[in-house]
């Protein structure tokens, strides 16, 4: 990950960096995005309207899974003795480590893939959310999606929250 000029501050180490990893050809997003494409094709054809629009969604049916597949690993993780940093195409997110709950590691996989999770919201952000997303709206918890050797980095997370 290319941070860029400024964006660590003065004695800010870097810890760990990494991806999320996918490793199944195929998941459940994958699945939905393709049973509604064809589901969009069908409909037409089912009733006879054979429109160029309807070939033009069946070329689109590649592309669209693959900028979904594009799109849910273009995130870098940055983890560094201050912050967590998230670079995405919206941009770079940091949270200082000293706001962030004890890291737990969900969804762990045999292979020691998992998601770090920082626990609940705070009330705060989770009020924020709710006035302006209505009630029901809940605040996304920090995470480290599909990282390899989770539970590794949940501990490397822990001993710099002490540090």
């Amino acid at each position: 990950m290319s941070l860029g000029v400024g964006v660590l501050h003065n004695g800010e180490e870097v810890l760990w960096t990494g991806r999320p990893v996918r490793q199944a050809p195929i998941d459940w997003v994958d699945v939905v995005a393709c049973l509604f494409l064809l589901y969009c094709l069908g409909f037409p054809i089912a009733y006879g309207i054979t429109t160029p629009a309807a070939f033009t969604l069946a070329a689109c049916l590649p592309a669209a899974l693959f900028l979904i597949r594009k799109r849910s690993t273009a995130v870098t993780y940055v983890l560094t003795n201050q912050r967590v940093l998230t670079q995405s195409s919206k941009g770079v997110d940091a949270v200082p480590l000293s706001l962030l709950p004890a890291p737990v590691v969900i969804q762990q996989r045999a292979d020691g893939v998992g998601t770090v999770s920082f626990g609940p919201p705070s009330m705060l952000a989770q009020a924020v959310a709710v006035a302006f997303r209505g009630p029901g709206a809940t605040h996304r918890r920090m995470q480290l999606v599909q990282i390899p050797q989770a539970q590794n980095i949940a501990s490397v997370i822990q001993t710099a929250q002490r540090g």
